[in-house]
């Protein structure tokens, strides 16, 4: 198992690389500067051409890249954002804790609402308790997250004024941001969860089970839902990576001070430092979710934790 984990490791490294070199090669290559957005319409050829020296912007584009990588590589240093010049890696960990607060209670939110409510649609299949709730779900999945997000900001903040509408102080500005990312993904993992159920319960050990009188709820909950998380594990492991690097429109939405908004603002500004910061350290967890998924795999299924510490590792 360990050496399976460390060649997960390594294969992150190759994964990194590329991702910085597509990222950093599209923001070098798009058109204008970091200076002419700094300094403005009005600034003058000259201030511009001093500020990008300055910045380092005039190199070519190759050797601007292996400076980037190498001072990571060497000093573990991402350098400074072109707009506040301050450290890159500060503002990553300032901005890291409320993208993951965010990505965590929205998934969370999905979780408690949308694996009960799918097993519950599976073992009452074709009944009212099974047409109901797939046709919310079916709704809720169908709607934008950022049109939602728009909606519940006008109703509960704008209209009621029960929450706030921006910022990321306390507990209760988190709310509106996790409705808005959480209930499509409840309908989401909802519909999964009820594939997964019913076609584990269709199988043959279930009928099996119930063929020699096992209670229902023991044949759901201890046989038929423990091999039907297998799949379910690696969906919330995807959605919640995915819910950090897909943020951006609510954390704009709601002002929220994360990572997706440091991509943003870097992307108008020119800021390659802070895109490119923030994309590796997303692309890092990701890659990181998704090894631990693989991992959860093992305490889940005893038979994957056999392969994994088998002969071949």
């Amino acid at each position: 198992m360990l050496k399976y984990v460390l060649k997960r490791v390594l294969f992150m490294i190759p994964i990194l690389f590329g991702v910085s070199f597509l990222v950093f090669a599209i923001l070098s290559f798009t058109p204008g500067d970091p200076a002419s957005i700094i300094l403005g319409n009005g600034a003058t050829q000259e201030a511009i051409d001093q500020l990008n020296h300055e910045l380092g912007y005039d190199l070519p584009f190759l050797q601007r890249y292996f400076i980037y990588v190498k001072d990571i590589v060497t000093k573990f240093d991402f350098g400074f954002s072109y707009r506040t010049r301050l450290p890159i890696t500060n503002e990553l960990m300032a901005r890291l804790p409320i993208s993951f607060r965010l990505a965590f209670l929205s998934i969370l939110l999905a979780c408690l609402f949308g694996i009960p409510i799918g097993i519950l649609t599976a073992v009452k299949q074709y009944t009212i308790l099974d047409t109901a709730p797939t046709i919310v779900a079916l709704i809720f999945a169908a709607l934008p997250t950022f049109w939602l997000g728009m909606l519940l900001l006008y109703a509960f903040s704008l209209k009621l004024g029960i929450f706030p509408s921006y910022g990321a102080t306390t507990w209760v500005h988190f709310i509106l941001p996790m409705l808005g990312l959480g209930l499509p993904e409840a309908a989401t993992m909802m519909r999964f969860t009820r594939s997964s159920m019913l076609e584990t319960i269709r199988q043959d050990y279930i009928r099996t089970a119930r063929s020699k009188g096992a209670p229902e709820r023991r044949v759901i909950w201890k046989h038929a839902l423990k091999n039907a998380l297998i799949p379910i594990v690696t969906i919330v492991g995807i959605d919640f990576a995915a819910l950090m690097g897909d943020a951006c429109g609510t954390e704009v939405l709601y002002s929220l001070p994360g990572l997706c908004t440091m991509i943003i603002n870097g992307i108008r500004q020119k800021d390659v430092p802070s895109v490119m910061g923030a994309t590796l350290l997303l692309t890092a967890l990701c890659s990181l979710v998704v090894l631990l998924v693989d991992i959860i795999y093992a305490f889940i299924d005893p038979r994957i934790k056999a392969k994994y510490s088998g002969s071949r590792g």
